[in-house]
């Protein structure tokens, strides 16, 4: 799904936003109530970088993932999707041609709230579709076999510039961590 928010600006979760809507295909789907995590603030970084919206109708989806709730995530391999810009390590981001896109990478460490990942670099054990996001990849997945483990947040460019190459390290709203919260928001929603 490709979620856009219409309102005074964007900052990271849906700060500011008055209307969302959820793109598949053709068929447009509006969010009727979104609830972000009470401990976001948009000046901790990586912190709590997650919100559940509700739609208006069902998406009909063939299957929905799990959550991944274990606390191993740290080597793992997994796999990363996004509708961001694309490039290489070595020029960076370049077009932007609004296709989703998939690769993998391996989980380096856990830093804060957040998964990293980064570029292999030479002599390091890669994987054959080594990706990192970019700028437009935000909200997508990040998954681990077939469970959600991380949402794509942003990357850090230790170079003075964000833009996906060698020595860059992209961060992942950690799924495990609020496995419980997202859990006990939906029941209380149904509750409702």
């Amino acid at each position: 799904a490709d979620g856009l928010c219409h309102g005074h600006g964007l900052s990271h979760v849906v700060e500011n936003c008055h209307s969302w809507t959820v793109n598949i295909g053709e068929e447009k789907y509006h969010v009727k109530k979104m609830i972000p995590h009470q401990k976001y603030e948009s000046k901790l970084f990586g912190i709590a970088d997650i919100a559940i919206g509700y739609l208006e109708k069902p998406i009909e989806l063939d299957f929905y993932p799990e959550l991944y709730d274990q606390d191993d995530e740290v080597g793992k391999l997994c796999s990363i999707a996004g509708w961001g810009f694309t490039g290489t390590f070595n020029t960076g981001t370049k077009n932007h041609d609004g296709k989703k896109r998939a690769g993998s990478n391996f989980i380096d460490k856990i830093e804060k709230e957040v998964l990293v990942c980064s570029p292999s670099k030479p002599n390091q054990k890669m994987t054959q579709l080594e990706f990192l996001i970019c700028s437009g990849d935000s909200g997508g997945g990040l998954f681990i076999g077939n469970k959600l483990a991380g949402i794509n947040s942003s990357v850090i460019g230790y170079d003075g510039s964000s833009n996906s190459t060698y020595g860059d390290e992209s961060c992942h709203t950690r799924i495990s961590l609020y496995a419980q919260w997202i859990k006990d928001i939906i029941e209380d929603e149904k509750k409702k």
